[in-house]
């Protein structure tokens, strides 16, 4: 099921990597990371604090000459263990800047970049809402980073930055019984966001670009960019988009 463009739409989004078994094997290995809950560094004690702290991991990795190659892994190794630590926004970073240092081809970096946590989560609720589960997944990586308690300055909370308004009359929608505060639970956001993405999904009939474009900006702003000529060419309606963070967005 699901729109047939949404693979290719989030083709920058999110990659269909397979899992890799053996990461958490390497896990401590050249970084020496262990991940209880949160993420400890045996490096230093400034870049454990930092870490604690939400602090930028920017620092990591900054070596020359023959230590680029080592450094380049120890980056790699931290990413991971902030991903199984839940940290994917830092993790993604990270994987970045080993990207300039080998390639974005590279099996682990490609990884890291663009990871897929709670992937049984989302590929449950895209099957229920007969979504591609890569569109969802490029979606949330887009939205928050996979971080379930993000909160946008617009008021905007969790996985699939969900606005209270939308979360509360999507809930009554579906019968469901809903708080604000449910919307920072991971599975309970996937949920109701999976089913607004598949209800714009079908009102614009199964235009992916549209639709991540309605997700993203709202309704009213899409409509009036449709009433355009030329829209119906999907490279002229992204030029057309007015807000720059939708356009990027879509892109």
């Amino acid at each position: 099921g699901g729109a047939p463009g949404g693979r290719r739409a989030c083709g920058q989004l999110c990659t269909a990597v397979p899992p890799d078994r053996g990461a958490a094997a390497r896990i401590g290995v050249a970084a020496r990371l262990r991940c209880t809950g949160d993420v400890l560094v045996r490096a230093s004690g400034a870049q454990r604090g930092a870490l604690r702290g939400g602090a930028s991991v920017s620092g990591w990795g900054g070596g020359r000459g023959g230590r680029a190659g080592a450094d380049t892994a120890d980056l790699m190794d931290l990413a991971e263990g902030l991903l199984a630590g839940g940290r994917a926004v830092a993790a993604i970073r990270l994987g970045w800047r080993a990207a300039a240092r080998l390639s974005l081809n590279h099996a682990r970096v490609l990884r890291i970049v663009f990871p897929w946590p709670d992937r049984s989560l989302i590929e449950a609720e895209a099957r229920r809402f007969r979504l591609d589960p890569y569109l969802v997944a490029g979606l949330v990586r887009q939205e928050s980073g996979f971080s379930a308690g993000a909160r946008s300055r617009a008021g905007a909370l969790g996985y699939m930055q969900l606005m209270p308004t939308t979360a509360g009359a999507l809930a009554r929608q579906l019968k469901l019984p809903w708080s604000e505060g449910m919307a920072l639970v991971a599975d309970a956001n996937l949920h109701i966001g999976s089913a607004h993405l598949a209800g714009l999904l079908s009102r614009y009939h199964g235009d992916v670009v549209v639709a991540v474009a309605a997700y993203n900006a709202g309704g009213v702003p899409v409509d009036r960019w449709l009433r355009r000529g030329g829209a119906k060419d999907p490279v002229a309606f992204v030029e057309r988009i007015e807000y720059p963070e939708t356009q990027g967005y879509v892109r």
